[in-house]
C-alpha cells in the first residue's frame, strides 16, 4: 500500500480485497442493509431539509427482452450494478429549488432543430422540421452522500437533482459527488438550475454536510478524507468485468460500477 494511504485507510482497502482485485461481488450480503433503514430514518430528522432523492433498491430499468415492440419509445438501457447507494437531502427554502419555463435556459430541456428544415408556421410543421418544444425543467441543490456497500465508507458533498415532464433526469452520482468533495464547494462557482448561491446559502449547505457526516459516523461509516480521494493504491487492480482504469485509486476501492 501506498505511504500516503493512512494506515487504516490502507488495512481497510486490503481487507476488502485480500486478493489484490477489485470485482463485482454480491451487494445482497453487505453491512448496510442491516443499518440501511435506521440510516435513512436519521436523515430524514435533519431539520429544514427534506430527503429529495435515493438510490432505488430496484435500480435496474426495464429489461430489453420484457418491452412491447409495438410501444412508442425506445425502452431504457439497464442501469449499471453500483458498489454503493446514494441518499441527496435538499435544504428547505426557495434558493435550494429551482424551476425552469419554457423560455428559461435549462440542462435538460432545448430545442432540437434540423438546420436544413425552415420552422413551420403551426405544430405540424414544426414536428416535420425536427421541432421539439421545451419541456421545463424542476430541481433540488443539496448535498449528496453516497455510502459504499463495499465497506463502510462514505463520500458527501454538494450535488444536484434535476427532473422534466418528459421523465429525463439528472440524479445524484458518487462522480458529481466526488467533484464537489474535492472542488470545496457546490461545482466550483456556486451556480446551478439558473440560481447563484449566496454565502449565506452555501454556509447551510456545509451545515447540512456536517450534520450528514455526524449522523453516517453514528452508524459505524467512515467519511473519506477529500485529500485521499485520487491517491492510487499499488498492487491493486481492477476485475474483468468492472467499469475501472487500469489505475485503481482509493475511491474506486469502494465505488465502481459493473454490467
Amino acid at each position: 500500500m501506498s505511504k500516503r494511504i493512512p494506515k487504516d485507510l490502507a488495512s481497510a482497502i486490503e481487507k476488502c480485497w485480500p486478493g489484490g482485485e477489485v470485482d463485482q461481488f454480491d451487494d445482497e450480503e453487505s453491512y448496510f442493509h442491516e443499518i440501511s433503514a435506521s440510516l435513512e430514518r436519521d436523515l430524514r430528522t435533519i431539520r429544514g431539509t427534506s430527503l429529495q432523492w435515493q438510490t432505488s433498491e430496484d435500480y435496474a430499468a426495464v429489461r430489453r427482452d420484457d418491452w412491447d415492440d409495438d410501444w412508442e419509445h425506445e425502452p431504457p438501457l439497464e442501469r449499471d450494478w453500483q458498489s454503493y447507494r446514494v441518499f441527496f437531502l435538499a435544504p428547505d427554502g426557495a434558493e435550494f429549488h429551482y424551476e425552469n419555463e419554457p423560455g428559461d435556459s435549462a440542462e435538460l430541456g432545448d430545442f432540437d432543430v434540423d438546420e436544413d428544415v425552415d420552422l413551420g408556421e403551426d405544430e405540424d410543421d414544426e414536428e416535420e422540421a425536427g421541432y421539439e418544444p421545451f419541456c421545463p425543467v424542476e430541481g433540488w441543490i443539496g448535498c449528496s452522500v453516497a455510502i459504499s456497500l463495499a465497506a463502510p465508507f462514505a463520500l458527501i458533498g454538494f450535488d444536484e437533482l434535476a427532473r422534466d415532464q418528459d421523465g429525463n433526469s439528472i440524479e445524484p452520482d458518487v462522480d458529481s459527488c466526488a467533484y464537489a468533495v474535492k472542488a470545496g464547494k457546490w461545482g466550483g462557482d456556486g451556480e446551478h438550475g439558473g440560481t447563484i448561491l449566496d454565502e449565506k446559502s452555501i454556509r447551510k449547505m456545509e451545515k447540512l454536510r456536517a450534520k450528514i457526516a455526524d449522523i453516517v459516523a453514528k452508524h459505524g461509516i467512515q467519511v473519506l478524507d477529500p485529500s485521499t480521494l485520487d491517491q492510487p493504491v499499488p498492487g491493486l487492480a481492477p476485475g474483468e468485468v468492472v467499469f475501472l482504469e487500469k489505475l485503481v485509486r482509493v475511491r474506486d476501492a469502494f465505488f465502481f460500477r459493473g454490467p
